[in-house]
């Protein structure tokens, strides 16, 4: 943080459920606990194709992480346990432990199935602790799941505090101590900085906070533009948005740029079902069913189409979104390279508007 930055006076939560998928069937089934649990597509003694969607703290020793292709984790830990995903129950768990944070905040949103920011009205950094271990102890007391809480004068400082004293932990960040806390993280610490962008950074020396935050403004957006703007306004403490609930969303999407344009079929539709699974997870996280896939595809030109399907009716399941995808795909695809990939929902429907519908079709 700049010496000239001003410190905030806010003080917002972030909680993190641990490991959310892997501990809830831990929790289920103790025949799972302290062993290498990884939650995915069967992995078929390594032949298998899908993703993880999540592992146990246990499958992360052995490099095992969400969204890795389900035949490499079988290569890395072929005698870890591997569990298909059951989504609904998750949805579900999710939303109780949402209500235990929404009934102790002031202010509540939720981010994804297994993380939220929340507020509390005139509390202050005196009683951030208290607060916190009060929403842990009423989640394990609930649930027998446990979460991490990060405390800080801005989201991005909490986000950052909660996987900090990961798992179980509570983190907290005074706006006197941030650039303590700050300093010495590695830039990749920062919301937005992936792998990719991490590469960077690092070219022009950027291997700290601390050095971000320091950097000279000018020159940091000839170099990485907006986006290194921002990262240094998060290195500084200066994070303006509010805790908020969400406004629905008019679709979910997810996009994939290959680092080598391709036209092997195989790979092609491995990656097409990646996406359809990462979509799908993003529409769990959210109340809505849809009816219509929309499949986006750029060529090595730089062409760009896309083709849509619709359900006759809606539907919250994977299967269908990669029945569709696949159908679009092999329709209106003709071998030529393939640079960006695509998967898009829309036709989304809430359930207290659909619930007639919902119920005739689940049936």
């Amino acid at each position: 943080m700049s010496e000239d930055a001003p410190l905030a006076t806010r003080m917002v939560f972030h909680v993190d459920m641990d490991s959310f998928y892997a501990s809830i069937e831990s929790r289920d089934h103790p025949k799972y606990r302290d062993k290498p649990l990884v939650i995915g597509a069967d992995p078929k003694e390594g032949m298998g194709r899908g993703v993880v969607s999540t592992c146990s703290y246990e499958a992360r020793k052995f490099g095992i992480h969400s969204a890795m292709p389900i035949s490499k984790a079988y290569k890395l830990c072929p005698h870890a346990i591997f569990v298909r995903p059951n989504h609904r129950y998750y949805v579900q768990v999710s939303r109780q432990i949402m209500e235990i944070i929404r009934g102790i905040a002031t202010s509540f949103e939720k981010v994804s199935i297994d993380e939220a920011y929340f507020e509390v009205g005139h509390a202050d950094f005196d009683r951030a602790e208290e607060i916190a271990r009060s929403v842990k102890d009423a989640v394990k007391e609930a649930h027998q799941l446990t979460c991490s809480v990060g405390v800080g004068p801005t989201k991005s400082v909490a986000k950052i505090a909660s996987d900090f004293n990961k798992p179980d932990g509570i983190t907290i960040v005074r706006p006197e101590k941030l650039k303590e806390f700050f300093d010495p993280m590695p830039v990749s610490k920062i919301p937005g900085i992936g792998k990719k962008s991490v590469v960077t950074y690092h070219e022009f020396g950027i291997e700290t906070i601390g050095v971000l935050a320091r950097y000279d403004r000018k020159i940091l957006e000839e170099r990485l533009g907006q986006h290194g703007l921002y990262a240094q306004d998060i290195a500084r403490g200066l994070d303006p948005r509010e805790v908020r609930p969400r406004s629905g969303s008019k679709s979910i999407s997810r996009e994939r740029t290959f680092h080598k344009d391709s036209d092997a079929e195989e790979e092609l539709e491995k990656v097409l079902e990646g996406i359809c699974r990462k979509v799908h997870q993003d529409l769990l996280e959210e109340p809505y069913w849809f009816r219509t896939v929309t499949l986006k595809l750029r060529d090595s030109g730089f062409n760009t189409f896309t083709r849509a399907m619709s359900l006759n009716r809606p539907s919250r399941n994977v299967d269908d979104i990669i029945d569709l995808a696949f159908d679009l795909f092999h329709k209106h695809w003709h071998n030529e390279k393939i640079r960006l990939m695509g998967v898009k929902l829309s036709g989304l429907y809430e359930p207290d508007k659909t619930q007639t519908i919902l119920d005739k079709w689940c049936e």
